[in-house]
């Protein structure tokens, strides 16, 4: 059954963007609403199945599909995967359409890119409408897009949504494990490697110790400096030495002393866009994650105390809910 225009438009406006939709989950999981959460990921999936992604205002929003899924995942004794699969498999296919297609010649397609060393890699598909696709990414607002080649935008590898792709890779990896399927999961198995292997090599700058995204227009690291960078620590995809050298980097230039920065560009209204306490929540459970506790609570602690019930919005209060579990 479609999906009524009245659930779109209330999943898809700007305050319930996708990658909200997760950090409200995150709430919901904590006060042990998992019905309303199974509720909210049959309408996401009816959407990706109707458009092949999330859309916000016609514009595909991050791949989050998988990550949320893992939500429902963790409360069920049983694996709700392949329950879902159709939908998983759907939005991988719209951001890896192309793939076959693209040639050193003609090294971009959509949303697929070839990087030099033949592996790919992805960016927010090309559109006439550049803020929409920004907005659609949730960090508008931010700085993180309006450097490097005319047209940074489209010019640019980010490295969480390549990160969100790869989870979605290990997602659908699990899928066909749990059915046997051995030629999928030979597949699926070699795009993780690459993907991986690809991240590393493009989105490390080892000389500022920090993951970034890439300007392909430049084939230069992108001069931004932002909290996506923590997207290879919350999927666990940067070794030990990189976590450190991450944290460095995020205790000297970031870190506030009402939680972190989500770019060098401080601004106060920054801190007021929903982004900023989503980034609160991956930089924590990315630390947490290589066992760089002190850091992790002490950023953890500054944000919760910078956001009492009086000034947390609804994604705020989420994540303020989630870090208070932790």
């Amino acid at each position: 059954m479609s999906v009524s225009l009245a659930s779109e438009q209330s999943l898809t406006r700007e305050q319930n963007s996708y990658q909200h939709i997760y950090f409200t989950m995150l709430g919901w999981q904590v006060t042990g609403k998992s019905a309303l959460t199974e509720e909210t990921i049959d309408i996401l999936s009816e959407l990706i199945l109707q458009h092949g992604f999330i859309p916000y205002k016609a514009h595909p929003q991050p791949p989050y599909f998988a990550l949320i899924l893992s939500i429902l995942q963790e409360s069920r004794k049983t694996s709700v995967l392949s329950q879902y699969q159709a939908a998983l498999e759907k939005e991988y296919h719209f951001w890896m359409e192309g793939s076959d297609q693209v040639t050193t010649e003609q090294p971009v397609h959509k949303s697929v890119v070839r990087m030099p060393n033949g592996c790919i890699l992805n960016r927010y598909p090309p559109s006439s409408d550049e803020q929409a696709a920004e907005e659609a990414t949730g960090w508008a607002g931010t700085k993180r897009w309006q450097q490097g080649t005319p047209n940074p935008f489209f010019n640019t590898i980010p490295v969480d949504l390549n990160c969100l792709l790869l989870f979605y890779e290990a997602t659908l990896l699990s899928v066909y494990q749990e059915q046997n399927d051995k030629e999928q999961i030979d597949r699926m198995l070699y795009q993780i490697l690459r993907r991986e292997k690809t991240i590393q090599q493009y989105c490390w700058d080892k000389d500022r110790g920090f993951f970034t995204d890439y300007d392909f227009g430049l084939q230069q690291f992108s001069e931004a400096l932002t909290l996506a960078g923590i997207y290879p620590l919350f999927f666990k995809l940067a070794s030990g030495t990189q976590a450190k050298q991450a944290l460095k980097l995020l205790e000297t230039v970031l870190l506030e002393a009402d939680g972190l920065a989500v770019t060098l560009n401080k601004d106060a209204h920054i801190k007021q866009l929903p982004v900023a306490a989503v980034m609160q929540w991956i930089s924590y459970k990315g630390l947490m994650n290589y066992h760089l506790l002190t850091a992790a609570v002490m950023i953890r602690e500054r944000w919760m105390q910078a956001n009492t019930s009086e000034n947390r919005d609804p994604v705020a209060t989420s994540v303020y809910l989630k870090l208070q579990k932790s």
